[in-house]
């Protein structure tokens, strides 16, 4: 019986002490009228992954997370059928991004970086 007590405490501890994600994008857009984002991104690190997603906007928010854990991320967020005043940005490991405003006018904010990140900016 101890052990069985132990087995699932352990188990509540591993499950409680998931991962987060090592790169979280998230915000409020103003958009023409698409409810859709399209994330290029280019990791650099030793993968050098590449890729391409959908990300669907709920009433203009949204939260993303790169694929690739523990590499700095170059992010391109592109308003569906709108490939020019795209918005262009490095994710870092471990670090939140929150962005608000449009792809052309916008604002940063989340972690210590980006705020001071956004301050250098204006």
């Amino acid at each position: 019986m101890k052990r069985i007590i132990i087995i699932l405490a352990a188990l509540a501890t591993m499950i409680s002490c998931g991962k987060k994600p090592a790169h979280m994008l998230s915000g409020n857009l103003l958009t023409n009228g698409t409810d859709t984002l399209l994330m290029a991104y280019s990791m650099m690190g030793p993968s050098g992954e590449v890729g391409l997603d959908t990300v669907v906007l709920k009433n203009g928010k949204f939260v993303y997370d790169l694929p690739v854990e523990g590499e700095m991320g170059l992010v391109m967020v592109i308003e569906q059928n709108k490939f020019i005043d795209n918005l262009t940005l490095y994710l870092l490991p471990g670090e939140n991004c929150v962005i608000n405003g449009t792809t052309v006018d916008y604002t940063l904010s989340g972690s210590k970086f980006y705020t001071d990140w956004n301050q250098y900016a204006q």
